[in-house]
């Protein structure tokens, strides 16, 4: 099997990533995706919303996709969860199967920051994917860049700006 990972903080989700999920699905014929929210920011930043609230609104996100599934494996400690750990973990837990990490447009720049990047690309079974407008290599797909961030969701909310499309209409309402 080929089993694509998405994972971030989910803070919150949005159709930017629903859409890189299907795109990433789509190009790679992934059996399935597995959204894995973080517990904590490895950049030391503060999530808005719950590791609960944003698994939930995962959920009802992804809810009748049958691809689609959320991992809680973040949920059962406190501690920061490594992209690195998490890959080792689902290697051995699925040992006949590929692993697809998915990185968005945004998160292109952040790889070579993240903890022992070096060693992750190197292991077997594992391919990391990414986003791009004009793909170039074959660990890039196209997906245009829709450049919609949970930032931004979170700051037209403040200011009381139109927000909601942005969402999964499954949630719009529970944000």
């Amino acid at each position: 099997m080929k089993i694509g990972i998405l994972g971030g903080s989910f803070d919150p989700i949005h159709i930017g990533h629903i859409m890189l999920a299907e795109y990433a699905k789509t190009a790679y014929k992934l059996d399935y995706i597995k959204f894995i929210p973080d517990n904590k920011s490895a950049y030391g930043k503060k999530y808005k919303y719950s590791l609960y609230k944003r698994r939930s609104y995962i959920y009802y996100s992804i809810g009748n996709n049958n691809a689609f599934s959320i991992d809680i494996r973040s949920l059962q400690n406190n501690k920061l969860t490594r992209t690195y750990n998490i890959i080792l973990a689902l290697l051995k837990e699925f040992p006949n199967d590929k692993i697809y990490f998915i990185v968005g447009h945004d998160g292109k720049d952040k790889i070579k920051s993240w903890y022992r990047y070096k060693e992750l690309i190197k292991l077997p079974r594992f391919k990391l994917i990414m986003a791009s407008e004009n793909p170039v290599t074959k660990c890039e797909f196209y997906m245009p860049n829709l450049n919609i961030h949970s930032s931004l969701i979170k700051k037209l909310k403040d200011k009381k700006l139109p927000y909601k499309y942005l969402l999964p209409f499954q949630i719009r309402e529970m944000i």
